[in-house]
């Protein structure tokens, strides 16, 4: 404990440039940036409301996120500096969170109709691991995998639009991609590993405690191929 950084100490206004992340903004612009190569790369056009539809989802799932762990997060133990802003902020998050939600719906009318099932389904899917993160951890505990499940669906709602897409090039490469994804959260998790053992959270990295060695050798392993 002795080596752990109590980041929750730390003043957002002391690091200006980090308000994009404390926000949960930057989510959302990440996957508007690999909607965007991924349309160009498969010589895909996107409207403006299937970019919008992206750009709010993501925001709005990560920050009913992010709120949800401010709630439940020990007071006495060290906090990552994100949840401790939005500890600080919730009533102006919960304010957000309901404008993009009612943005978000009616973004979603606009969109394509053949858009609206696997949207839909996704959306369902996004719901149910929300549920089980914030009220059955333990879930993780016995099956190690939200990082993946999080990199997986993060990728899948990036790529929505070529759901009517099945040839092996597409599924290859949203493969990939969501294996890059995922190996971003598992090393966020291998970062706060500490902080989640404080805080009596269940992740890929608390269960395997050599899960950093394991995270590089998989980020080397995708570079390589």
């Amino acid at each position: 404990s002795g080596q752990m950084l109590n980041v929750a100490k730390l003043s957002w206004r002391s690091r200006p440039l980090l308000w994009l992340s404390f926000v949960c903004l930057d989510a959302p612009v990440v996957a508007l940036v690999w909607q965007r190569l991924f349309a160009r790369a498969f010589h895909q056009s996107l409207t403006l409301w299937e970019c919008a539809a992206l750009f709010l989802t993501a925001w709005g799932i990560y920050l009913v996120d992010r709120l949800a762990d401010s709630f439940t997060a020990n007071e006495t133990a060290p906090i990552p500096a994100r949840i401790a802003f939005c500890r600080d902020h919730k009533l102006s998050l919960i304010a957000i969170v309901v404008l993009v939600g009612f943005a978000g719906t009616f973004v979603a009318m606009q969109i394509p109709r053949w858009l609206l099932v696997p949207g839909a389904t996704l959306g369902v899917v996004a719901a149910i691991y929300l549920l089980i993160n914030q009220q059955m951890d333990k879930v993780w505990r016995l099956l190690p995998v939200k990082e993946i499940v999080v990199g997986v669906l993060f990728a899948c709602g990036t790529t929505l639009f070529l759901c009517n897409d099945a040839s092996s090039t597409t599924l290859i490469m949203i493969s990939v991609f969501a294996a890059l994804c995922s190996l971003n959260t598992l090393s966020i998790a291998s970062w706060e590993r500490g902080i989640d053992l404080a805080q009596g959270k269940h992740s890929f990295a608390t269960e395997w405690p050599r899960a950093g060695k394991i995270v590089r050798l998989l980020c080397l392993s995708l570079a390589l191929v």
